[in-house]
């Protein structure tokens, strides 16, 4: 039995690992089961912020990490660290494998794409939250 867990939980606008949650960590603790670090390429260029693109043909390349094996007593935020480090080397080797041209939207800016750094991203993500916000506040007034 097998259970996937999305540490960063959303999406990356800048297609890098982001800062990653400690959730997935403590669970594996608890559950005293093996951690599986993977990275997965291509969904993004299938559906994500502003783009929607079911058609077929769209290479999607997973690649699979060594297993961790957290213990009680191990802390769980150097434990997450660790975890991130080992995402962020399983996306670079399967970028390295991707077929790919120019500087597409969906590769890293720091391996060569143009997406939006991880900075870049934030500034982003507050923004759609702000705006979010806001479309839910006006949507209260209008109810009222």
């Amino acid at each position: 039995e097998l259970v996937g867990i999305f540490p960063e939980a959303t999406m990356s606008r800048a297609m890098d690992i982001k800062d990653i949650k400690t959730g997935a960590v403590r669970i594996a603790i608890a559950a005293d089961v093996p951690l599986i670090p993977m990275c997965i390429l291509g969904g993004a260029r299938i559906l994500s912020y502003g783009h929607k693109d079911f058609s077929r043909g769209t290479v999607v390349a997973i690649t699979v990490g060594e297993p961790m094996h957290p213990k009680r007593g191990q802390d769980a935020e150097a434990l997450t660290v660790e975890l991130r480090s080992r995402m962020r080397d399983l996306l670079d080797q399967t970028v390295a494998r991707y077929p790919y041209d120019g500087s597409p939207w969906w590769i890293p800016a720091r391996l060569g794409g143009s997406a939006p750094t991880l900075e870049q991203a934030e500034v982003l993500d507050q923004q759609a939250r702000e705006a979010r916000a806001a479309r839910k506040a006006a949507k209260g007034v209008k109810k009222k």
